[in-house]
């Protein structure tokens, strides 16, 4: 996805939704965006959590390729 798509996309959301990324922070690896999902999520820390249950806040994921 390049950056004119994720903004277009990102323009069809609720401006005040969290944003989840579907990898770790430890740069074990990287993968261009492959695409942009709603769904609820529900923290299980302050860096984890769980997506797709019927509980949870509002948020956009960001699915990478790999």
């Amino acid at each position: 996805m390049i950056v004119k798509e994720l903004i277009k996309a990102l323009q069809k959301e609720k401006p005040d939704a969290i944003v989840i990324m579907s990898h770790d922070s430890e740069g074990n690896g990287y993968s261009p965006l492959s695409s942009i999902d709603t769904d609820t999520y529900t923290p299980d820390s302050t860096w984890s959590g769980e997506v797709g249950l019927n509980e949870g806040q509002e948020a956009i994921i960001l699915t990478p390729i790999n």
